[in-house]
Formats: C-alpha cells, structure tokens, sequence
C-alpha cells in the first residue's frame, strides 16, 4: 500500500520562515520612537525651540533643562534594559553621568530685558531674577498670559533640573513686574500699580496680610539629608 505524502510538513516549515522574517519588522516597528518617555520628547520640544531664543539667560536655562531631561531619559533606558535582560555586569548599565554644569554667567538679581514669548508658551516675559531660595538656586520669570486676557504669572524654574511650574496671579489685573526680591520672596507691581508678593520656597502667591505675617520667618522647605552610598562600580 503507497505511503501518503507528508504536504503539510513543508508547509510547517514555510510558516516557521515568515515568522523569523517578520520579528525583526515588527521589533523596529516598535523601536525607539515608540518607547520614549516624557523625558525625550520633552528635551526634543527645547532643543527645537533654542535656535529661536535669543536671550542668553534664557537660553542658559534651557540648556540646563534639557541636560536634565537628557539624564532622565538615560535612566529610563537603563530601567528598560534591566527589565528585559538581565545583565552579566550590572555596571555596564549604569547611566551616563549628568554632565557637568558649566560657569553660569548670569548675575543674581533681577535682570531686565526686551519682551519675549517664553519658547513653547504663551507667557509674555517682561523681567526675571535669578538667585538661591530655599537652598535651591532658580530663576523666576514675570510678565502676562497672552492667551487670557489680562493675566498675570509667574513662571519659575529650578536650574539644572526639571522642576519648576506655572503661577497665575491671583486677579487679572495685567502684567507683572517683579521690582523687589527680600528673603526668599518676589516682590511685584501689576499694570494698575498694586503690589503683589510671590514666595519661592511655597511657590504661591501671598495677601499683603500674609506676607507681612511671614516677613521674619520666610516659609523654607526642608532639604532631604544626604547619606554617602557605597561606590559599587568604578567612575568611568
């Protein structure tokens, strides 16, 4: 009696084929572009946007933000590549250090210039100070939201690293200036003359009331105590 022939295992071997062929196209499908974090895309935002910025200081902040983001990006990769292989040397994975900050070349204190559009908002910049508050050194920007009406803010920014927010003034009395900066606290006038008070550590602004009860003890926020770790892997 003739032996049936075996179709189907060349067809198992076929299908074996395009299933080793189609992981390399779908693994660069799902490259890198993919699984980047928050931390790329944003330091891909300010990259973009500092050929635009003609403010040195300006352009000083940003540079030390994205070095930020950068290094936060390299430790994303690191935390990916841990997940899926586990390393027969741990210290080959250890992150690139953050580079090293260059000399900053602006002065403290409050630094006027030209009206400028902060990069990639809508923040009408009219001046800024730059000095230590609460033990961390920053740069708070002042001037007016273009996109609501009669809106005063504070921007500020932690050099060197990604902190740092947005602040509305508490009424939409126009732009702000900031005029004065005693103890941790900005001092600023809106377009219709009032003061207003800003505090740094808190980031919040304060009633004339509040500030006068905070004028001897400004509000600090307390600095996490550092431990020296044993170094496990050399310094490359």
């Amino acid at each position: 009696m003739p032996r049936r022939k075996r179709f189907w295992i060349p067809l198992v071997f076929a299908a074996l084929a395009l299933a080793a062929l189609a992981v390399p196209v779908l693994a660069q499908q799902a490259g890198p572009g993919r699984l980047e974090g928050w931390a790329a895309r944003k330091a891909a935002e300010l990259e973009a946007a500092l050929p635009q910025v003609r403010d040195r200081a300006m352009a000083d902040s940003l540079e030390g933000k994205v070095a930020a983001l950068r290094y936060q990006e390299s430790l994303e990769a690191t935390a990916a590549a841990v997940g899926a292989v586990p390393p027969e040397d741990p210290c080959a994975l250890m992150p690139t250090p953050l580079p090293a900050a260059k000399a900053d070349a602006r002065p403290d204190g409050i630094l006027e210039g030209p009206l400028a559009v902060m990069p990639g908002t809508s923040v009408e910049v009219h001046n800024q100070w730059t000095g230590q508050a609460g033990g961390i050194r920053l740069t708070a920007f002042a001037g007016l939201r273009l996109d609501l009406p009669g809106q005063g803010v504070v921007v500020v920014w932690e050099d060197n690293s990604a902190g740092g927010g947005e602040y509305l003034a508490p009424q939409a009395t126009g732009a702000l200036k900031i005029v004065a900066e005693r103890q941790g606290r900005l001092e600023l006038v809106d377009e219709q003359g009032s003061i207003l008070f800003f505090d740094l550590p808190a980031r919040q602004f304060l009633t004339p009331a509040e500030a006068q009860a905070k004028s001897a003890l400004p509000t600090v926020i307390p600095q996490p105590t550092f431990t020296p770790a044993p170094q496990l892997c050399p310094v490359r």
